[in-house]
Parts: structure tokens; C-alpha cells; sequence
């Protein structure tokens, strides 16, 4: 995935973009990011000469973003089963809603952590900064849509 944003700050190889193009956020729901763009952060890991205000071009892996899912989602689960089963286990006379709610508990305890973990150690995939954009109608290549004739002189 790649996208364009404005550098907000750096900090060392770190850089706080605010990106993402306004007019894809169309059928976005979140208010927040549709209204001033997405704040991320990304690595400038080829040591490109940044400075603030600069409109940069970002990418992240899909494979990346499937790793940092599953570090996000994993633990959550796991301490929710863990809660439930033990729970059962521990004390064999409690009732499945009282299995459910310790479970839940574990779970938002979990994403609570996981929060606090990725907050004080940074994942490895954070997205890269790969150039710096002088011409904004260059920044991603974007692939002409296919024309199809359906025989009937309509064209898509």
C-alpha cells in the first residue's frame, strides 16, 4: 500500500506524517481522520534529507499489515480462551456468564497491554518513507481504468 502525506515532525528516523488523500475517505466512518487526515508514524530508513512540511510518499507491506493485525489481535483472543477455560477450571461451580465476563475482562485486558506494549516498543513494520514528492500529480502512479465496449456503445 502506498500513500502521500505531509511530514508534520521528525524525530531521528522517525517522521509524523499526515496523510491520506480527503477524497478516498468518502466512505470512511471514522470522523476524525475523514475531517484532518491520518497522523502516522513512518521510518525514514534510506536516510532521504526531510524536512517538515514536505509531501513524502509512504509505503507499507500488505504482509507487514498482516503481521501487525495478527500482533494486535492474537493476545486479545488467547488471554480471552485463557480467562474462560480457567475460570471453569479454577472454580467448576461458576455459571457460563460468569466464564463470558472473565473471559471479556481477559480480553480488554489484553488489548489494554497489547496498546501499552506497541506504544513502548514500536513494531519493525512500520511504514517507510520511500521519496520525497516534488510533483504531487506524479506521487502514485495510478493505472488508467480499463475502457470495454459491451457492444452496445456504452464504454465503463
Amino acid at each position: 500500500m502506498k500513500e502521500i502525506g505531509r511530514i508534520q515532525m521528525i524525530n531521528g528516523d522517525l517522521v509524523t506524517i499526515k496523510g491520506g488523500e480527503l477524497s478516498a475517505c468518502v466512505g470512511c466512518s471514522n470522523s476524525e481522520c475523514k475531517g484532518n487526515g491520518n497522523i502516522f508514524t513512518a521510518k525514514n530508513s534510506l536516510h532521504l534529507p526531510l524536512q517538515e512540511g514536505q509531501t513524502v510518499e509512504v509505503e507499507n507491506k500488505a504482509s507487514t499489515s498482516f503481521i501487525q493485525g495478527i500482533e494486535v489481535l492474537l493476545p486479545p483472543v488467547i488471554l480471552f480462551i485463557l480467562g474462560y477455560v480457567l475460570t471453569g477450571t479454577i472454580v467448576p461451580t461458576s455459571s457460563d456468564d460468569v466464564r463470558v465476563g472473565i473471559g471479556v475482562a481477559a480480553l480488554f485486558l489484553g488489548f489494554f497491554i497489547t496498546y501499552w506494549i506497541r506504544k513502548l516498543i514500536p513494531s519493525q513494520g512500520a511504514p517507510v518513507v520511500t521519496r520525497i514528492v516534488f510533483n504531487h500529480s506524479e506521487a502514485i502512479a495510478v493505472e488508467p481504468k480499463a475502457i470495454t465496449d459491451f457492444g452496445n456503445g456504452i464504454q465503463a
